[in-house]
């Protein structure tokens, strides 16, 4: 979102959302950390795990765990809209997506295997 730095510290099983302008930061545990997405808004950030094979969802600024959105998973890439109101999740496997307003999940097409995404900024191609 321009405005926060993420990190991934694996040797304390956690992430770290840094606020420069501040100076503020938030700790998040998921030990195995794997992959991250933050809102454009940066009211949510969203981690995965290789170790607990989950996906979660945080609210930011506090920090609070809202819901795990998958379990018994390895989500390997995690990418947030523009706009904020989708995120998409790469499972290697197959692809997943959850619209933000509810944390439903949205139908996405088939994907045979994927290594890696990219979201054009519109949101409109994948």
């Amino acid at each position: 979102d321009g405005q926060h730095l993420v990190l991934n510290n694996n040797s304390a099983g956690e992430f770290i959302v840094f606020t420069p302008a501040t100076r503020q930061s938030v700790r998040l545990k998921h030990p195995g950390g794997l992959a991250a997405a933050l809102s454009p808004q940066g009211t949510w950030l969203a981690t995965s795990s290789y170790r607990s094979r989950d996906l979660r969802l945080w609210s930011l600024p506090d920090g609070k765990l809202l819901r795990t959105l998958i379990k018994g998973e390895t989500v390997m890439q995690l990418i947030a809209d523009s706009h904020g109101r989708r995120l998409l999740c790469n499972l290697g496997k197959e692809l997943r997506s959850f619209s933000t307003d509810d944390w439903q999940e949205l139908p996405v097409p088939p994907l045979a295997r994927a290594h890696g995404l990219v979201l054009s900024p519109d949101g409109r191609y994948l």
